[in-house]
């Protein structure tokens, strides 16, 4: 089917009256060009009902309308698909005032035939509702509205189906590769179908390394696949270090039918996939293997939204977070928790990253008052096919997980519904493995209770037996950390406090220790950061194993969420059990990597996120009063603020102590914990590794306490201030690769050197920045092209002729695409005379654009702004912002940017 964007000319609308006799078009509609995230449009306020869960950004019920002509003679005939990609959610899709489809599941890709309700030679209207009032129904910011592509594709009655052409590769060796593709013909006509179905595969460079010519010859109102096995010769496999991506072309033609012949006359229909050759196996003794190499997931999990812009998806704006994080170390992304955007899958499939992509956050419990659990039992088989279809032809994706933190999981109920699925998820695709993030406190359900006696109890008995010698040891290994205080143990003593006031102080044992009386209250987040020190013996609780036990009776790999603990007990006791870090705390990554480097058996790491993002707000921040961060945090914490990035894509210090832990970073690299609150307790949840940033620059007399932190991959690190050494420390492996020093504040230059054997294997520095004397701007490098590689899968290309090694014309459809101007990433930072980032010059500061440049999203990393992105006024943080713009034509652009002191003109060319 002949397949275009259909993202321009729509009208938008927020709110109305659902109950109209009429169905016009208000006044206050305005002109949106599609993706747009409506939720993005509003300011967060306190009183929000969705609170924390999306930075308190509230949901409404909106609508869009987009009228068209239809002229019969590019209509008649014709079978007319509308492809949603992703419309958040409750969406009902109307034509011409009469239903054609409808979702619950904000996530899904929706194909929708509007073909009968359509009016020939006549102005036509398509109208999308969308009901998103109902809150709070996500526990992170999903964003609102149709905030990703939408396709139209028109076809002939006979045509191939929409994501009708499946391939998988059967065998793979150095000479040669089995692939079989099935390619579904739907025969929507009233007469028989005689034709043949060509099928070519186009290597990465370009030219044909296989053709089969079979019969398709379907009867009237037949649905058929038909299967070709294809021999490729000299494959070149798709992998994390070989992203080779391939072409698989598909032609229906209306001649007799010749085995050799090609296109010997009228093409009916054709469609074009990319796709990757690679095999995978598992096994207990060589772990993951892709193309028979054992390969370990360094991973992270993502939420889908694009930082300042929303949750409003874009080909380049993906391929960026991408390639950043492949950059930094990573090589694989866990999508969490819904299914991936395709633009997603597809910088993926072009850099090499490996994916598992995830279903849903619930299944029939709900996790916030108006969730997808409430559609889940009529909708999971629908919803869960429309994942599968998407990713099927994406070698990037290596596993589907069926569901995240599913309370009921290990239960008899859960255990059936589990079973179900993952039996659909093989029917559908049994070329993947299934996983599913299990938490093991969640999943412990009622036994929770049960857990929190055995396990503090045991604790007071540890306490009383703990000698002074003991807890100078402990002191003793701590060296100069900054003292740190939980969440928990800051809310218990701010609650007993209360308490003597109110004269109401009772049990403050138990609400220091977590209750121990068992009651399990709040969110398994709020519990778990209560229970942090115990984690290592709860998901070892015996309840835990059987819960484990029974949810593992159905998956291929287990997913681990926060149970490091468990990995060298479960290989033992259940050799034949691969597992994946499926969540994990970022401060933990040493500890984690050595387990997993240890045992065949774990696959790989997922840290808990790479990229910070919108909502659960507060769970990074690191405080000195409660409230101000973790799960107390209230407005106006808007993000989460815990991520290896931060929101614009900086780099922030966990990033690089996680690639020196991977052992691909050899120079050290210095983080300095605010010394402002040098000497206080510094509140953190299990997320939080510490308050550092990367900066010399600080407004603290000399001679003030700082504590710096090296991360080094030698076993040895030494800090230089001024030219002076402050001595050497141990450092690498045994010490976790993070060193502390205590020193005091004097500005200037500060060095580490990392050292290995007594040899130096790399250094780095800081210096102080001067007084702020410019607004430097920094555009970042676009090295996304925009193609045919890289469009929309099916049907994305317009064969006109094929003929030897696919000399065609081909074109892709993106004449109404947004993209078709440059999206710009512009970094700006307060420097000094040379270019120093000064972190402690924070300023307002405003924008002004030319005519030919739209504002995209404009703000900072500050978890604490709660200024609307797409305004033009923001504050630095940390002495960086950034502005992000879409380019409406390729003349010269300007970006004016002033704050009360300083004024810079910027140009885009």
């Amino acid at each position: 089917m002949k397949i275009r964007k259909w993202n321009d000319n729509w009208k938008f609308w927020s709110g109305g009256d659902s109950f109209a006799l009429v169905w016009g078009i208000p006044e206050n509609a305005v002109d949106v060009t599609l993706p747009h995230d409506a939720m993005a449009l509003e300011t967060p306020y306190e009183d929000c009902p969705n609170g924390t869960n999306t930075g308190y950004a509230k949901g409404a019920l909106y609508t869009y309308v987009k009228r068209f002509y239809v002229p019969s003679s590019a209509y008649a005939g014709k079978d007319v698909i509308v492809r949603f990609e992703g419309i958040y959610e409750k969406s009902s899709i109307y034509v011409n005032e009469q239903l054609v489809g409808s979702c619950n599941y904000g996530y899904s890709v929706v194909d929708v035939n509007i073909t009968g309700a359509l009016r020939l030679d006549a102005e036509n209207e398509i109208r999308v509702i969308v009901r998103n009032g109902a809150m709070p129904n996500s526990r992170w910011y999903s964003g609102g509205g149709i905030y990703k592509d939408v396709y139209m594709l028109i076809g002939e009655k006979a045509h191939i189906a929409p994501c009708g052409v499946r391939i998988n590769t059967l065998t793979l060796d150095d000479d040669s590769a089995e692939i079989l593709v099935k390619t579904r013909i739907d025969n929507k006509d009233n007469s028989r179908l005689t034709a043949s179905l060509e099928t070519r595969i186009i290597d990465p460079s370009g030219k044909e390394g296989a053709f089969v010519k079979v019969p398709a010859h379907l009867m009237p109102l037949e649905s058929r696949e038909i299967v070709q096995r294809i021999t490729v010769t000299d494959p070149c496999p798709w992998s994390e270090d070989t992203p080779d991506l391939y072409k698989c072309v598909s032609v229906i033609t209306s001649d007799d039918f010749c085995a050799t012949e090609k296109n010997a006359n009228t093409i009916i229909d054709s469609s074009v996939e990319t796709f990757g050759i690679r095999t995978m196996s598992l096994d207990k003794v060589h772990g993951l293997r892709v193309n028979g190499k054992t390969v370990k997931l360094r991973g992270a999990c993502i939420h889908h939204d694009s930082g300042l812009i929303g949750a409003a998806t874009y080909d380049s704006v993906m391929y960026r977070q991408v390639r950043k994080m492949k950059e930094a170390g990573f090589n694989a992304l866990r999508i969490a928790h819904n299914p991936a955007v395709p633009a997603l899958l597809r910088a993926c499939d072009k850099l090499g990253v490996y994916v598992m992509d995830e279903f849903v956050d619930m299944w029939t419990r709900n996790k916030t008052d108006y969730d997808y659990s409430m559609s889940f039992e009529t909708d999971w088989k629908k919803d869960l096919k429309s994942m599968i279809m998407k990713d099927y032809n994406h070698p990037s994706v290596i596993m589907y997980s069926i569901g995240n933190e599913i309370p009921e999981i290990g239960t008899d109920i859960g255990t059936r519904i589990g079973t179900q699925m993952n039996a659909y998820v093989k029917e559908l695709d049994d070329s993947r493995y299934t996983t599913a993030g299990i938490n093991g406190v969640f999943a412990a359900g009622d036994k929770v209770g049960e857990i929190m006696q055995d396990i503090l109890s045991a604790a007071c008995d540890k306490k009383e037996q703990k000698s002074a010698k003991d807890v100078e040891g402990i002191e003793a290994e701590t060296g100069v950390e900054r003292e740190v205080e939980t969440e928990a143990e800051t809310k218990a003593k701010r609650d007993v406090e209360i308490e003597k006031e109110s004269g109401t102080q009772e049990n403050t044992n138990s609400k220091a220790d977590g209750n121990v009386d068992g009651n399990a209250d709040g969110n398994v987040n709020d519990f778990m950061t209560v229970m942090d020190a115990h984690m290592d013996e709860i998901v070892n609780h015996r309840a835990v194993s059987q819960r484990l036990d029974n949810a593992c009776t159905f998956l291929d790999i287990a997913g681990y969420n926060y149970m490091t603990a468990r990995y060298e007990k479960d290989h033992v006791n259940n050799p034949d059990r691969i597992i994946v870090g499926s969540e994990t705390y970022p401060p933990q990554i040493a500890r984690n990597w050595a387990e997993i480097e240890k045992y065949s058996t774990v696959i790989g790491d997922f840290t808990w996120t790479g990229w910070d993002y919108i909502g659960e707000a507060g769970i990074g921040i690191p405080a000195y009063k409660f409230g101000e961060g973790g799960f107390g945090a209230s407005y106006p914490c808007r993000l989460s603020y815990v991520g290896d990035f931060d929101i614009t894509g900086f780099r922030r210090p966990v990033s690089y102590y996680r690639q020196i832990v991977f052992g691909l970073r050899k120079a050290p690299y210095i983080a300095v914990q605010d010394p402002h609150h040098y000497g206080e307790k510094v509140i953190t949840t299990p997320w939080v590794m510490s308050d550092a940033i990367s900066s010399w620059t600080w407004n603290i007399p000399r001679g003030s306490g700082v504590i710096v932190e090296v991360y080094s991959a030698g076993d040895e690190a030494e800090l230089i201030l001024n030219g002076k050494s402050l001595g050497r420390k141990a450092s690498g492996k045994k010490e976790g690769y993070r060193t502390l020093f205590d020193i005091t504040y004097e500005e200037g230059e500060l060095e580490a050197i990392s050292y290995e054997n007594g040899k130096e294997i790399g250094r780095v520095s800081l210096v102080t920045a001067g007084e702020v004397s410019k607004i430097e701007v920094v555009r970042e490098q676009n090295d996304y092209k925009e193609s045919c590689n890289n469009a929309i899968g099916n049907g994305s290309i317009n064969i006109k002729t094929i003929d030897k090694a696919m000399e065609k014309e081909a074109s892709c459809d993106n004449s109404d695409s947004y993209e078709n101007m440059e999206i710009v990433y512009l970094n700006i930072s307060l420097c000094d005379d040379v270019g120093n980032v000064n972190t402690e010059s924070d300023t307002d500061i405003h924008v002004s654009l030319s005519d030919n440049l739209e504002l995209m999203g404009f703000g900072s990393a500050d978890p604490r702004n709660v200024t609307n992105y797409k305004t033009s006024d923001t504050r630095t943080f940390n002495g960086r912002c950034q502005l992000i713009v879409h380019r409406l034509d390729n003349n010269k652009g300007i970006v004016t940017l002033k704050t009360d002191e300083l004024v810079t003109e910027y140009e885009i060319i």
